[in-house]
């Protein structure tokens, strides 16, 4: 995160920022005085990254940064620098920590109960096959999409539930120009399914975000 110029530069024009930092990841001020100064800067660095990334389960800082913007949903490209990134990350704070509900009015969500029309127990693999490529090209003709879901039965979840869900939901992914999002429950019988694997994030906390908000100053000081 910091290299041996930044470091060089940090006692000059801001040491106390780089103590409160070291305190926020309770880490203890190196005595820069005290042997080579490239080793001691080298062995700081490490520690500072290693309780980053152990807080964001990250491998570095710019992937740390990387997984909050996924997690809030926010765009960003991948030659953006890590300054860049991070004042992103900072600017979107409460969306990342999931307290806007800009996007929680913007859909609609209920939870259908799919009929078994993929179950490999009571029908073979070909009649399977048959049944769903009937289904398509029926949808195609009707030019109805929804009717790709099979339903079996449409319940409208209390407000309370949808309300827990849509947060959920709105930390993962972006639905501002969503209208409606479908649920669906898969009958115990039903064909297995493959394990989409999701990506190890840990939700951030102000004590992250304070982190945050120190590494900034200090870049915008040195």
């Amino acid at each position: 995160m910091f290299k041996a110029p930044d470091f060089k530069l940090i006692q000059r024009d801001c040491p106390e920022e780089l103590k409160k930092l070291l305190n926020l990841l309770n880490l203890r001020m190196e005595d820069f005085k005290g042997g080579d100064e490239f080793e001691i800067y080298s062995k700081l660095d490490k520690a500072i990254d290693k309780k980053f990334c152990e807080r964001l389960h990250c491998k570095s800082d710019l992937d740390g940064y990387a997984k909050l913007l996924d997690l809030g949903g926010i765009e960003f490209d991948s030659g953006e620098t890590r300054n860049n990134m991070l004042k992103k990350v900072l600017a979107n704070r409460d969306k990342i920590l999931g307290r806007t509900t800009n996007h929680t009015k913007t859909f609609k969500l209920t939870c259908n109960y799919t009929e078994e029309a993929f179950d490999l127990k009571n029908k073979s693999l070909a009649d399977v096959l048959s049944d769903a490529v009937k289904k398509i090209i029926d949808v195609v003709k009707n030019k109805d999409i929804s009717r790709l879901l099979p339903i079996g039965k449409e319940e409208i979840l209390e407000e309370q539930v949808a309300s827990e869900i849509k947060k959920v939901l709105v930390q993962h992914f972006d639905l501002s120009t969503c209208d409606e999002v479908v649920i669906s429950i898969i009958g115990k019988n039903s064909a297995p399914r493959d394990n989409l694997s999701v990506p190890n994030v840990r939700k951030p906390d102000d004590k992250t975000f304070e982190i945050l908000e120190q590494i900034d100053k200090i870049f915008d000081k040195i």
